[in-house]
């Protein structure tokens, strides 16, 4: 079957859809019905994205304003580009960045386009889920001293499940010590819109910011927004990356998509936060009545470095039985025709936003699955310890590795071999390993557990993995 035949099928009957992109099949927005009568390139009148002078120019200062930036700019390559453009912006060939090791892909792409040489800090891992949590202010404060020719700190909050560090506590720590923090925030870009959700870096301190408008506001995929908030960062050579990593054919379809939702935040942003909220309340209070199955959070506030937590992100685990993942989420998704974001091995994660206007459905599938759970003795062992908290050995930096030559290995012959590529569990997309880093028995086998419990881990085909030759 063909990408469009399949597409075309899947949204004639689309699955409830608790993932993203944030729009949610584009649930009470009205926006360009008939896209192809809307897919342009640079003519007359409509500005060109490498140098904006006029509508995109506009468009890009009321971004900045609606998010309370001194610069924004709009990415139409993702998140991950704004986070490979931010890296080459303030780090070049062998100069050294502190960086949250539970960091997207998208920042060792910046790594090995820059040259640039990591310091990693770890966050702490939950017990009992393997939920990694966040980055305190003590582990920066620790990493400048350990590392002090660092030139600047890279961190993600929220991370994937929705929990934050503490921001300004950290940006503080950074610009004592004359260095310049990127937060990446792409599951935030709803944050600072609402007294109900975290406070956005943008306001607490950091110097620039990342986010994905796709995730979690009602904006289509792909698009995202990259924010200067201090004058320690050079718009004109974040722009120039910028351009660097992004198409020099943009999508007006897409760019329409990202000023479409700045319009819908600052028209009825105030309201649709206020229901959104109202609704995720109802849910998580009546949701404290299941046994089996937990959504509870502030169990985890103010430990393994979690400063706050999103409750638009839906943490499905339980607490007294040793459920795996992927049963909860094949559950909901045939028997409710539920659609979760992902599922780790002892959690599964729905991703809600403003467009999710009644959560009845997943509470009702809640409620029979922890029915379902009462008869539930360790269907699938998936008893880990943190091996989240493994610290990689580094024999290269990963630009090095990239360049040197590689060849293919067998999974179980790659003992104590250094990785030629990214190991890469999907989602959420945190590297198990990077080029340059040696595979260690503990990697190894967190590697098989993944592909046992039938989590993708790209990186690995075949059981053949890409290691550096001899």
């Amino acid at each position: 079957m063909s990408i469009y035949d399949k597409l075309k099928s899947y949204g004639e009957n689309p699955k409830k859809p608790y993932h993203m992109p944030g729009h949610k099949f584009g649930n009470g927005f009205s926006f360009l019905k008939d896209p192809l009568k809307y897919d342009i390139t640079e003519i007359d009148g409509f500005d060109n994205l490498q140098n904006p002078e006029g509508i995109l120019k506009e468009s890009e200062d009321l971004l900045s304003k609606t998010f309370k930036t001194k610069k924004s700019f709009f990415l139409i390559n993702g998140s991950s580009s704004g986070i490979a453009s931010a890296i080459l912006t303030v780090v070049s060939q062998g100069e050294k960045i502190i960086c949250a090791r539970n960091a997207h892909k998208s920042l060792y792409t910046g790594l090995i386009f820059s040259g640039a040489v990591p310091y990693y800090v770890y966050p702490k891992t939950i017990p009992g889920l393997n939920i990694q949590g966040g980055i305190t202010p003590e582990n920066i404060k620790e990493a400048i001293e350990k590392c002090p020719d660092a030139k600047a700190v890279f961190i993600v909050s929220p991370t994937y499940e929705g929990f934050t560090s503490d921001i300004e506590k950290i940006a503080q720590i950074v610009h004592n010590h004359n260095k310049i923090l990127i937060v990446d925030e792409a599951h935030g870009a709803h944050f600072g819109f609402s007294k109900y959700f975290p406070k956005s870096a943008n306001s607490q301190g950091a110097d620039i910011v990342i986010q994905s408008l796709h995730k979690t506001l009602p904006s289509m995929t792909q698009t995202a927004v990259i924010h200067i908030n201090s004058d320690r960062v050079d718009p004109a050579a974040l722009k120039s990356n910028i351009n660097m990593m992004q198409s020099t054919s943009p999508s007006y379809i897409l760019m329409s998509s990202i000023d479409n939702c700045r319009k819908i935040i600052d028209e009825k942003g105030e309201e649709l936060f206020f229901k959104y909220y109202e609704n995720l309340k109802k849910l998580r209070q009546n949701c404290l009545k299941l046994k089996n199955i937990s959504l509870e959070y502030k169990d985890f506030l103010g430990c393994y470095g979690i400063y706050d937590f999103d409750i638009g992100k839906i943490l499905i685990y339980s607490k007294n039985k040793n459920v795996p993942g992927d049963f909860i989420k094949e559950f909901l998704n045939k028997k409710y025709n539920i659609e979760l974001e992902m599922c780790g091995l002892k959690h599964a994660l729905a991703m809600t936003s403003i467009c999710n206007n009644d959560f009845s459905d997943l509470e009702k599938a809640f409620f029979e699955l922890d029915i379902l759970l009462n008869d539930f003795e360790n269907i699938k062992e998936t008893d880990l310890k943190q091996e989240y908290n493994i610290k990689p050995k580094i024999y290269s930096s990963p630009r090095d590795a990239h360049f040197s030559k590689k060849t293919l290995c067998n999974l179980k012959d790659s003992l104590n071999k250094i990785s030629g590529g990214f190991v890469t569990p999907y989602p959420p997309g945190i590297p198990l390993l990077c080029p340059g880093e040696v595979i260690t028995e503990e990697i190894l086998s967190l590697i098989y557990k993944f592909l046992d419990t039938k989590i993708e881990v790209i990186g690995i085909k075949d059981n053949l993995i890409s290691v550096l030759e001899n």
